[in-house]
C-alpha cells in the first residue's frame, strides 16, 4: 500500500457515490479549484465505478476500491481501517448517520481529524435507516472532532445543538451565468425552441420527489399546450418515472435526456426551474439555476438558504399540484427577463476552496503538547517562549498543561504566542489528576507530548502511551546530586513510557536517562544580543534604586532550597567585613522567601534589597558587578547564562553543568559549596579589585554558540518535523 506523503496534506473523502449528485458535484468543484501542491483528495470507492473517476485519476487523486458496505459489512470495516490509519484527516460526507462505519473506524484507528459533514436535512426511505439514522447521531456527536454542513438547517438536523462551520457548495460563477448562444443551440437540437420549458435537475431517487413534479407539469401542460418539460439526470426510480409519463400520456412532452456533463447549458434552455424535493441540505442545483437567471419554484422542505436572488418562489409540497401549477406559470409571467441577476451571498468556488484549504492546513498542524508545573517564569517557561516566538504558526499547534497557579503575566506571554492553556488538578490528587490529562489527549489527540518535569515525566507519557500518542518526548531539566529511591523509580518508569529524550544539558541527561541512552540536548537558548552590556542602562538602573559607587552582588531565582538562598546570605554577612558598603540584591519569590527574611532580621543585614518579580531582569544584570549563584543543583543555570551574555563576573558552586561556562570568559568562578564563607568572600573582593570586570565582551562570543536562540531553535522544530 502506497504511504501517504508528509510534504502534502492528503485529505481522506468518503461519501461520493457511483451517480451525480451535490455531494459529488460538492467534492469535485473543490476538488479542481483547491490549491492541489498543499491539497490533495483521496477517496474510498465502494462501487463499480466511482463518480467522476476519470477526473480524479487526472487531478492525482487515489481511488481505495473496496467492498460495498451493504454486501459485507465487517470486510468493508476491515478493508476500510487499513486505509484510514494512513491518514491524518478524514473527511466523511453524510446523507444521514445510517452508515456510522467509517467514524467507527477513524475512532479505533485514533484518527487525528474526524470531520463529518451533512449534506441533508431530513431522510425518508427505509424504516431501518430512519431507526439507525437516529440511534447514530450520539455517536456521531462524540467520536467525531470537526463538524461541516452546507446549510444551517443540515447542521441542526444532524448535529442538533453542536457547534459547525457552513462549508457552502460553492459554484463557478462564470460557469453558469447565462448565455443566449447555448440557449439557442440546446432548444434547437431538441426542437424545442418555441417552447415554454421547465425544468430539472436531480437524480431519480425518493427524495427528489419527481412524482410531485409529473403531476405538477401535467397541470402546467393543461394551461398551456406549449410548455415542456426537460429532466436531466439518471437513478434507481427512473424507469418508474419513465411509466408514470407514459400512463399520463405526457412522453411527447417531457424530455429526459440522462446526466450531462454540461448542465449550464441546460439551465440557459429552461425558463423556469421546479425543485420540489421532500428534503435537501442545500440544494445546489437551485443556486445554478439562479445563477443563470431563471425564476425557480422551490418545495418549502428545501433550506431557505438557497435563496439568493429575487426570482424565488416557495411552496407547500402538500399543496393541491393543480395549485402549484397557476404558481409556476404565475411565476414565470413576472419574471421574462434574464438580466442584472443580483448574486446576495458568496457561492463563488475559487474564494470557498480557499477558505477550506485554509481549514484543512490550520487542522493538519502538527499538535505539541508541552506539561509544566505551572508558568512561573522560570528556566522552562523562558526556554518555551524563546524557541516558540521563532515558531512557525503554520505548523504548530501548541498546547501547554501546568497544575500549578501561573504568574498572570507569565500566562499572557504564552497567550500572545497562541498558546492554548490548560489546567490540570496536581499529582498529588492522582485519580483527578489523571482523568484530567486523559480527557485532555482525547480531546487535543496530539502528536507528540513533550513533557518536562524529568521525574514526574512518567504519569503524561504514560497516559499519552494508552491513548496511542506515537510521539513522547521526556525532557530532562534538572540534576540531583543525590537522587532518592522514589526518584529513582519515577525516572525509570519515565525512561520506559518515553520513546524520545531530550535534556538541556549532558549532566542533566545522563542524570535522567544513564549513559547508555541516547538523548538530544536542547539548550535553554535565548535572544543573546538582548543582553549586551550598556553603560546607558546600568547607570539608568542604578539610578532607579538609589545606587552610586556601591559594589552590587546579584541573585536570581525561586527561593527554593535548591537555589541555597540561605548560605547566600551567609557568604554576603562574610563579604560584608571587607566592603562593608556592598549591597545584595535578590529577585525571585518562593515558599522559602519568609524565612529568608527572618535570617536576614537574624544576620542583622540592612543592605539587601528583596525584589518578588521584574518584567526585565536584563536591566539587574546590566546594573550588577557580580552574580553570586550558591545552587544545591541544576539541570543547566540559564540564568547563569544570561549573566555571562551581559558580560557579568560569575561566582556559582561545582554543581551546575560544565556546558554553563562559555569558552574564553575568564570571569566565571566555580567553587565548591563545602568551601567556606571566607572562601566565597574573598572570591568576590578578587572580582571587585580585578580590572577585568566588564572588559571581556562574551556577547559576542556567545552569538555563534547553541545558547543563542537564532542558531539553536531549529534544532527544537526540526527534531518535531523529522519525528511527524
Amino acid at each position: 500500500m502506497t504511504k501517504v506523503s508528509n510534504k502534502q496534506i492528503r485529505i481522506l473523502q468518503i461519501g461520493m457515490h457511483d451517480q451525480v449528485g451535490g455531494v459529488e458535484n460538492f467534492l469535485l468543484n473543490y476538488y479542481k479549484h483547491i490549491d492541489r501542491n498543499r491539497i490533495q483528495f483521496d477517496f474510498i470507492n465502494q462501487y463499480d465505478k466511482l463518480c467522476f473517476e476519470e477526473k480524479i485519476k487526472k487531478m492525482n487523486g487515489r481511488i481505495y476500491k473496496v467492498t460495498n458496505v451493504k454486501k459485507n459489512p465487517i470486510k468493508y470495516y476491515f478493508e476500510l481501517k487499513k486505509i484510514v490509519r494512513q491518514y491524518d484527516t478524514i473527511h466523511i460526507n453524510m446523507l444521514s448517520a445510517a452508515n456510522i462505519l467509517p467514524i467507527m473506524v477513524a475512532s479505533r484507528c485514533n484518527t487525528k481529524n474526524i470531520i463529518v459533514h451533512s449534506h441533508c436535512n431530513g431522510i425518508t426511505d427505509g424504516f431501518l435507516r430512519r431507526i439507525l439514522n437516529f440511534i447514530n447521531k450520539k455517536y456521531l456527536i462524540k467520536k467525531a472532532n470537526i463538524f461541516f454542513a452546507c446549510s444551517e438547517e443540515a447542521g441542526k438536523w444532524m448535529f442538533g445543538d453542536k457547534e459547525f462551520k457552513i462549508i457552502k457548495n460553492g459554484i463557478d460563477i462564470n460557469r453558469f451565468t447565462y448565455n443566449e448562444n447555448r440557449r439557442k443551440k440546446i432548444r434547437k437540437e431538441l426542437n424545442i425552441e418555441k417552447k415554454l420549458v421547465f425544468g430539472h435537475i436531480g437524480r431519480f431517487d425518493e427524495e427528489k420527489n419527481h412524482k410531485l413534479l409529473i403531476d405538477i407539469f401535467e397541470n402546467i401542460h393543461k394551461k398551456n399546450s406549449d410548455t415542456v418539460l426537460l429532466l436531466i439526470g439518471d437513478g434507481k426510480l427512473k424507469n418508474n418515472i419513465i411509466e408514470t409519463v407514459k400512463e399520463k400520456k405526457l412522453d411527447d412532452c417531457i424530455i429526459m435526456v440522462g446526466v450531462k456533463d454540461n448542465p449550464q447549458d441546460y439551465y440557459c434552455a429552461f425558463d423556469e426551474f421546479i425543485f420540489p424535493s421532500k428534503f435537501e441540505g442545500l440544494g445546489i442545483v437551485a443556486i445554478e439555476a439562479q445563477i443563470s437567471g431563471l425564476p425557480c419554484l422551490i418545495s418549502n422542505k428545501v433550506p431557505k438558504e438557497v435563496k439568493i436572488t429575487n426570482n424565488v418562489e416557495f411552496f407547500n409540497i402538500n399543496d393541491d399540484s393543480e395549485k402549484i401549477a397557476n404558481c409556476a406559470l404565475n411565476l414565470i409571467n413576472h419574471n421574462n427577463s434574464r438580466k442584472n441577476i443580483e448574486i446576495k451571498e458568496n457561492y463563488d468556488i475559487n474564494y470557498l476552496s480557499t477558505k477550506l484549504q485554509e481549514i484543512y492546513l490550520e487542522v493538519s498542524k502538527k499538535r505539541i503538547v508541552h506539561f509544566v508545573y505551572g508558568l512561573v517564569n522560570g528556566g522552562v517557561e523562558k526556554m518555551l517562549i524563546n524557541y516558540f516566538s521563532r515558531n512557525n504558526k503554520d505548523k504548530y499547534d501548541i498546547h501547554i498543561v501546568t497544575q500549578q497557579d501561573s504568574e498572570k503575566s507569565c500566562v499572557q506571554k504564552f497567550i500572545d504566542l497562541g498558546f492554548n492553556i490548560y489546567r490540570v488538578p496536581e499529582k498529588k490528587h492522582l485519580i483527578g489528576y489523571c482523568c484530567s490529562v486523559n480527557k485532555l489527549m482525547k480531546k487535543i489527540k496530539p502528536d507528540i507530548v513533550h513533557s518536562h518535569m524529568t521525574e514526574s515525566n512518567f504519569l503524561p507519557n504514560m497516559i499519552a502511551k494508552v491513548n496511542g500518542v506515537k510521539y513522547r518526548i521526556s525532557h530532562s531539566h534538572s540534576f540531583l546530586p543525590n537522587c532518592s529511591i522514589k526518584n529513582k523509580v519515577f525516572l525509570y518508569i519515565g525512561k520506559k513510557v518515553s520513546n524520545i529524550y531530550v535534556a538541556c544539558s549532558k549532566e542533566a541527561g545522563i542524570y535522567a536517562f544513564g549513559k547508555s541512552v541516547y538523548f538530544k540536548i536542547i539548550y535553554n537558548a535565548f535572544n543573546v544580543r538582548d543582553y549586551s552590556y550598556s553603560n546607558h542602562i546600568r547607570n539608568k538602573k542604578r539610578k532607579e534604586l538609589g545606587l552610586k559607587n556601591e559594589f552590587v552582588l546579584l541573585n536570581i531565582g525561586r527561593m527554593v532550597d535548591q537555589k541555597n538562598q540561605l548560605r547566600l546570605l551567609e557568604i554576603f554577612k562574610e563579604y560584608q567585613k571587607i566592603d562593608s558598603d556592598s549591597k545584595l540584591i535578590i529577585i525571585g519569590d518562593g515558599q522559602l522567601r519568609n524565612k529568608i527574611i527572618k535570617k536576614i532580621n537574624i544576620l542583622n543585614l540592612n543592605n539587601i534589597i528583596l525584589i518578588s518579580k521584574t518584567s526585565n531582569v536584563n536591566e539587574y544584570l546590566q546594573m550588577a558587578d557580580c552574580f553570586l549563584f550558591p545552587t544545591k543543583f541544576e539541570g543547566l543555570g540559564i540564568v547563569l547564562v544570561e549573566a555571562q551574555a551581559a558580560s557579568l563576573p560569575v561566582i556559582t558552586s561545582s554543581v551546575v553543568p560544565q556546558e554553563v561556562k562559555i569558552n574564553g570568559n575568564d570571569s566565571f568562578t566555580i567553587l565548591d559549596l563545602n568551601d567556606n564563607d571566607i572562601i566565597w568572600a574573598k572570591s568576590i573582593s578578587s572580582i571587585k579589585k580585578s580590572k577585568k570586570i566588564r572588559s571581556l565582551d562574551t556577547n559576542l562570543i556567545m552569538r555563534k554558540t547553541h545558547y543563542n536562540i537564532n542558531v539553536e531553535y531549529k534544532n527544537l522544530f526540526d527534531m518535531y518535523d523529522q519525528l511527524t
